[in-house]
């Protein structure tokens, strides 16, 4: 059965697909899928866990490299997405990771609350 991803982002002529998962873990079979039919080995999930990537080989076609993205790092995802398609499938635990872009601190106001995010 086919599954759907998420989202997907337009990178250049490459279409990223994206999974959102609700905590740290989760099964990634659409992504699998996807990355089986395309012409490219990128991934990205948005999740609740560290920020790392790494060469996932739970592909039937071709492996490929996934980027786990930390929630509050989901609006970065075009400047990541840059970086991740400049990258080879030989990446490594100690590859350097752009982390983190250069984050600007917002004020937000909640209610009576003020956050400086």
């Amino acid at each position: 059965m086919l599954q759907e991803v998420d989202l997907i982002y337009a990178y250049k002529k490459i279409v990223i697909p994206i999974e959102i998962k609700s905590g740290s873990t989760g099964s990634l079979r659409s992504l699998h899928q996807f990355i089986d039919i395309s012409a490219h080995p990128f991934a990205i999930r948005v999740y609740g866990g560290e920020f790392k990537a790494r060469k996932n080989n739970y592909t039937i076609r071709q492996p490929y490299l996934l980027l786990n993205l930390p929630y509050y790092l989901g609006t970065r995802i075009a400047e990541y997405a840059e970086w991740l398609t400049n990258q080879s499938l030989q990446i490594t635990p100690s590859s350097r990771l752009p982390y983190p872009f250069s984050i600007k601190k917002v004020p937000i106001f909640i209610g009576t609350f003020l956050l400086i995010l």
